[in-house]
């Protein structure tokens, strides 16, 4: 084996730290071993697959250009028939799903889209020198009263206390 890390070569299959870099070679391997499945998964799914379709082309085959006799080709000919009719089939019931899937991707789109357009529920204010809650209320709302609503929302617990720089968030009327 060798050591992914520094690629020294001769450590023995038992090693589970490179005797040079002291790497781990315990998932070094485990990763290995996971890989060599799933190449071995692959080459049987890609075998099945290729088997299968032989086998329908075999049948598609044998349907279609074994005809004996008049009566054979319009029964061959029903049949070919009959697949693509299932196949058509088939293939319509996938693309209703996907169908339905699309829309309901554009809906939830849609959705999102109009509440990015909508307009922001506060505004950001930064205190300046000499402002207080009472006359931002006031000139926000019209009503100084208000001041408690602007100091609920931003969470403070003294209305009369509040920093120059310190952001605030006006909700709107």
């Amino acid at each position: 084996m060798q050591c992914p890390v520094c690629q020294y070569k001769e450590i023995g299959d038992e090693a589970k730290v490179c005797p040079n870099c002291q790497s781990d070679l315990v998932a070094v391997k485990a990763l290995n071993s996971v890989e060599k499945r799933l190449k071995r998964q692959n080459n049987t799914i890609t075998a099945l697959g290729i088997l299968a379709g032989l086998f329908l082309l075999l049948l598609i085959g044998a349907i279609v250009f074994l005809p004996l006799g008049k009566k054979n080709t319009e029964t061959s000919e029903v049949v070919v028939t009959k697949v693509e009719s299932d196949s058509l089939q088939m293939a319509n019931s996938q693309l209703q799903k996907s169908n339905a899937t699309l829309n309901q991707r554009v809906q939830n789109l849609e959705a999102q889209l109009k509440e990015c357009r909508e307009e922001p529920k506060t505004m950001e204010y930064t205190v300046r020198d000499g402002d207080n809650l009472w006359d931002l209320a006031d000139r926000y709302y019209n009503n100084p009263w208000k001041y408690v609503d602007i100091a609920a929302y931003n969470n403070i617990r003294n209305p009369n206390l509040i920093l120059i720089g310190q952001e605030l968030q006006i909700p709107k009327k």
